[in-house]
């Protein structure tokens, strides 16, 4: 998965002459906690965030700050051809909410955590009412994972996604492979009794529920109009 897939490319941004109170008004209008800081033939110049702007909010109300005051000016950025699970790396190792995305020294697109956790969950099969099955595979097994997904599949159900985690190789107490695999399908409590009645090992299950459409919006970036609050 790369960046440019899940990105926003509809960028709000900001000029490094504004105000603080220009940009916290910007942040509040389109729901946002990131801006992008461009000079006015468009080159980026830096980054300010709501914490950024939380932490000078008082001082700006007795002197006039700008952004230019209190932006990122080296940021951490992401390249549209970035893989998402390194910009994920980033934003958990540095502790930090989104990322610019950048072509040279133009800005592309801004990527969030909001829009990551968006794609892992489109992954995994999140936004679908999905049930959940977790098996353990031993290597002395008759029941490897291809035969379990074979099994899920004759049941007429789907696999829509598989997590695994690994036991420790080479151990004396090998717990073997743990599988965790998303299923969609009417017939779950079949495809259950199926691999337990077939010898799979099931250490726990998780019965399909409806997703209500309110939490994929809520997940989904609302349509952004570029703006300069500078007129």
């Amino acid at each position: 998965m790369l960046v440019r897939d899940w990105m926003s490319k509809d960028v709000v941004w900001i000029r490094p002459e504004a105000t603080i109170q220009d940009a916290l008004k910007m942040m509040k209008h389109y729901g946002i906690r990131h801006l992008p800081v461009k000079e006015g033939d468009g080159t980026f110049v830096g980054w300010i965030t709501d914490s950024d702007v939380r932490s000078v909010l008082i001082a700006s109300m007795i002197e006039q700050l700008t952004v230019a005051d209190v932006m990122i000016r080296e940021p951490y950025i992401a390249s549209p051809e970035d893989h998402l699970e390194d910009v994920a790396f980033v934003m958990i190792t540095k502790k930090i909410g989104g990322l610019p995305v950048l072509e040279g020294d133009r800005v592309v697109g801004v990527i969030t955590v909001i829009d990551v956790l968006k794609a892992f969950m489109e992954m995994m099969g999140g936004f679908e009412s999905t049930g959940r099955i977790d098996v353990v595979c031993k290597s002395d097994d008759d029941y490897d994972l291809a035969r379990v997904i074979e099994i899920i599949q004759d049941c007429g159900a789907t696999v829509l996604s598989v997590c695994t985690f690994l036991g420790e190789a080479g151990s004396d107490s090998d717990f073997g492979s743990f599988y965790s695999l998303h299923i969609k399908g009417k017939n779950f409590s079949q495809v259950l009794e199926t691999l337990k009645a077939k010898g799979v090992t099931v250490f726990s299950s998780q019965q399909p529920h409806p997703v209500k459409p309110a939490v994929k919006f809520s997940c989904s970036l609302s349509s952004r109009i570029i703006r300069d609050v500078v007129e």
